[in-house]
């Protein structure tokens, strides 16, 4: 009651004033300020809100939310915002603790001991709300800080016990801006800071017998410097498209579901903020935008113990400096995607990586949509690389652009570029690279010519579809087939299903984008019967939470003419010759005497050059099986013998540019 006065007091001195004056400002001594409603910073002319100012400030930056802040104001509530502003012009919020009762870390912490069950927790939704707290009112969120949340006539849903305070917001659409929220702890709402998530009816001047739904606007040119959002749902929520310039610096972020969310609240089709440094962690999706045509840039970001970069809305986006450390179950699928880009969106210096808490494996990356461009990034996790992709890129791979970006593999890191610069040719040992590729040696030798061009498309190899190869899919992430020919599936190979899954972005406004998933990367091949190696059985790891729970857009779960693929790019290796080759005791093919046996690694595809009018020694979608010891290739299946003449052997179709001098 007295805080509330104290603000309306101070507001009540530039409100309405048309001469330069000193705003009023409310300064809160160290100690907590228990509250039991909103602290308000409203004002009224004529029955309808009018453009209000004041600071409110506490004693010192606060740091979580135990006894290292100054000021705090601790709400008793779970059902309205702790402070509200409306039609504020200039308002400033300035070194606050401000604290809720949605502290969901604390008995989540205690219901889930270890590192491995708490990331096992973030996949669910009910995870972000402690008992008692609910989330089901889009247009009046518990929020730490709620900008603009009044209208007339009212929502669907409305703050209890304020129904009196939805009135005009001063011509009807009017709403605040110029904000400051600076050094503040927000901890313990559904949504930590909510701007405009108000929306309602009025006529519609064409139409006189109808009427159309619209929304306060402004609600831009908002500065959030410096704060820490924690234990909530949200931690910032921008509801409509009018809120322009929202920009975030030196953000922290920690336990929420969303870090930046522009889709849930209100009318759901907020501007995404622009960042300027952040620290985010235990989150579930970095963002769920819409864009709306708006654009923003995300520089020196940084997170980690998180599951998803999330989804990126119409608009545009450059992202510059940021580093992207995600986490995965190793008992669950994995997040149906790690960034869903429905935009446009621009990564530089950024580096990509996956991580479980309990194992060493390489998880791939799943990557949904087009436009997108990747220059000077890092995609893989250097402590945990493999011979596999990194990896993957549904949608509308043909419009990404990959530009001297790395790839994380083993034995050696590959180079993904559209042209790539080698010291030497002989450089180029064992990498991936785009078709398409231009790739020319910077020390001029004339013995190996230069420059040179990678030939055809991307790796597809055709499995049989899901009924033929008994295809299971199964709830802890993993799915096993059997394929019609053995030899052909490796481990780390990534398994694509011609299949579409629609529903998998939310929320309900991305209900028609599908997906044709990889489903996949496989851990594991055996045979079926240790006593017959021409059956196998394939293990596949890392599949998304949309194919393992089944029914696809069609309404069923995969079968018969859904048809299974290994995908991929192919290796350029180093030149690769041998005169003798042989199958062993196991009917197998090795390749013995080989020149560049140190350029192939278990899983390499291999191919032998084919003379003119003779057939293939090798078969098709033969790969290497084990790492080359002392000059030998083992194989994957079984070769037809050759003795005394000189094979040449790749995987990649490299070719040379005309040498014909022009000038």
């Amino acid at each position: 009651m007295y805080i509330q006065a104290a603000v309306d007091y101070l507001v009540a001195l530039t409100t309405g004033s048309m001469t330069p004056g000193s705003v009023g400002t409310l300064y809160f001594p160290p100690g907590n300020y228990r509250i039991d409603m909103p602290i308000r910073i409203t004002s009224t002319f004529n029955g309808a809100y009018t453009f209000c100012s004041i600071n409110i400030i506490g004693d010192a930056p606060p740091f979580g939310r135990g006894s290292l802040h100054g000021a705090s104001i601790v709400v008793s509530y779970t059902d309205k915002p702790a402070i509200i502003i409306q039609c504020g012009r200039a308002v400033r919020l300035e070194n606050l603790a401000i604290i809720g009762l949605n502290n969901w870390p604390a008995a989540w912490s205690k219901a889930h001991a270890s590192f491995a069950a708490q990331i096992d927790s973030l996949y669910d939704d009910a995870t972000f709300l402690a008992q008692g707290v609910t989330d089901d009112s889009r247009y009046a969120p518990y929020a730490g800080i709620c900008i603009d949340p009044f209208c007339s006539p009212a929502p669907l849903d409305v703050y209890p016990g304020l129904d009196d305070f939805y009135i005009l917001s001063g011509s009807g659409t009017s709403g605040s801006s110029s904000i400051f929220i600076e050094r503040c702890h927000i901890s313990g709402f559904v949504v930590g800071i909510a701007i405009s998530p108000n929306q309602f009816r009025v006529p519609d001047p064409d139409h006189p017998a109808q009427t159309k739904v619209v929304n306060t606007q402004n609600a831009e040119n908002i500065s959030i410097a410096s704060c820490n959002i924690s234990s909530t749902k949200t931690a910032i929520a921008i509801c409509q498209d009018q809120s322009r310039n929202v920009i975030c610096t030196n953000l922290v972020v920690t336990y929420a579901k969303h870090a930046i969310d522009c889709t849930h609240y209100g009318k759901g089709t907020g501007q995404p903020p622009s960042i300027f440094g952040a620290d985010i962690g235990w989150v579930k999706y970095l963002f769920s935008t819409s864009g709306w045509g708006g654009r923003a840039v995300i520089a020196g970001l940084y997170c980690e113990v998180v599951l998803s970069i999330g989804v990126l809305g119409r608009g545009g986006y450059s992202f510059d400096g940021c580093n992207f450390n995600l986490i995965c179950s190793s008992t669950r699928p994995t997040v149906g995607y790690h960034l869903a880009n429905l935009g446009q969106a621009t990564f530089n210096t950024c580096s990509f990586g996956i991580m479980t808490p309990t194992t060493s494996d390489s998880v791939p990356l799943w990557i949904f949509g087009g436009l997108m461009s990747f220059r000077d990034c890092e995609i893989g996790t250097p402590s945990r690389a493999d011979n596999a992709l990194p990896f993957w890129i549904h949608g509308a791979p043909h419009k990404v652009v990959f530009d001297n970006t790395v790839l994380v593999q083993s034995p050696v890191e590959s180079l993904f570029s559209s042209t790539v610069t080698v010291e030497h040719m002989s450089s180029v040992v064992n990498q991936t690279m785009l078709p398409g590729c231009f790739f020319h040696a910077l020390l001029d030798d004339p013995d190996e010519l230069s420059p040179r061009w990678v030939a055809g498309g991307r790796r597809s190899i055709q499995l049989g579809d899901a009924a033929a190869t008994n295809l299971t899919i199964k709830s802890d992430g993993t799915a096993t087939f059997e394929p019609l020919a053995p030899g052909v599936v490796a481990e780390g190979d990534l398994i694509y299903l011609r299949k579409g899954y629609a529903n998998v972005v939310e929320p309900e406004m991305y209900s028609n984008v599908q997906f044709w998933p990889v489903i996949g990367k496989v851990t594991k091949v055996a045979p079926i019967d240790p006593n017959n190696p021409d059956q196998e059985v394939v293990t596949v790891g890392w599949v998304p939470d949309y194919v393992a729970k089944g029914a696809g857009a069609n309404g069923r779960p995969p079968g018969a003419g859904d048809m299974l693929s290994v995908v991929g790019f192919y290796k350029v290796h180093s030149p690769t010759t041998s005169t003798e080759l042989v199958n062993n005791t196991n009917g197998k093919g090795e390749i013995h005497n080989v020149s560049s046996a140190h350029a192939w690694k278990k899983g390499d595809r291999i191919r032998d050059v084919r003379s003119p009018g003779l057939p293939a020694l090798l078969p098709d979608n033969t790969y290497v099986a084990e790492d080359p010891v002392g000059g030998i290739i083992k194989l994957s299946q079984k070769v037809t013998p050759s003795s005394g003449r000189v094979i040449r052997f790749y995987d990649a179709e490299v070719r040379m540019f005309s040498s014909t001098q022009v000038y």
